[in-house]
C-alpha cells in the first residue's frame, strides 16, 4: 500500500493528500475523508503539535471541503455535516492517523507520534 492510497474502515475511507503551499507561504497537511453515500471525497487539514522534545500529537484543524484548494478557507466554504455524520467522520480520521500505514511528513516517523488525536474547536459544520 502505498503512502497516498486510500485505507479502508468499516464507516468509510480516507488517505493522505500530502502537502501543499498556502498564499501566505504556509504549508498545509491535508487528508481526504469519503463515507459510503457520498460521491466525491471531503478534505480537511491537520498540523502537528509538540507533545514533548521529541514527540508530537496531532491537531485537525478544518474538514468539509469539497476540493483540496478549499482547505483553510473560513467556514462558509465548508459543507455542513449531520451530527452522526461528524462522529463517523471523526472516528475515520482518527483511524487514518492511528493506522499502521506508510505516512507523509510530518507523520512520517511513527516513533515520534504519541497517538493523540485532537480536533480543534469548530473544525467541522454541525447541522
Amino acid at each position: 500500500m502505498g503512502m497516498f492510497d486510500w485505507v479502508a474502515f468499516e464507516k468509510g475511507q480516507a488517505h493522505f493528500c500530502g502537502s501543499q503551499r498556502r498564499s501566505d507561504a504556509g504549508g498545509q497537511y491535508i487528508f481526504a475523508v469519503q463515507l459510503p453515500h457520498w460521491e466525491l471525497p471531503m478534505y480537511g487539514e491537520f498540523k502537528t503539535t509538540p507533545a514533548s522534545r521529541m514527540s508530537h500529537n496531532v491537531e485537525i484543524l478544518n474538514f468539509g471541503y469539497r476540493n483540496n484548494r478549499q482547505v483553510g478557507k473560513p467556514p462558509l466554504w465548508r459543507q455542513t455535516f449531520t451530527p452522526s455524520e461528524a462522529e463517523d467522520i471523526r472516528g475515520i480520521i482518527r483511524e487514518l492517523m492511528l493506522a499502521d500505514v506508510e505516512k507523509p511528513f510530518p507523520l512520517h516517523k511513527p516513533e515520534r507520534f504519541e497517538g493523540e488525536v485532537f480536533f480543534k474547536d469548530g473544525w467541522i459544520n454541525r447541522s
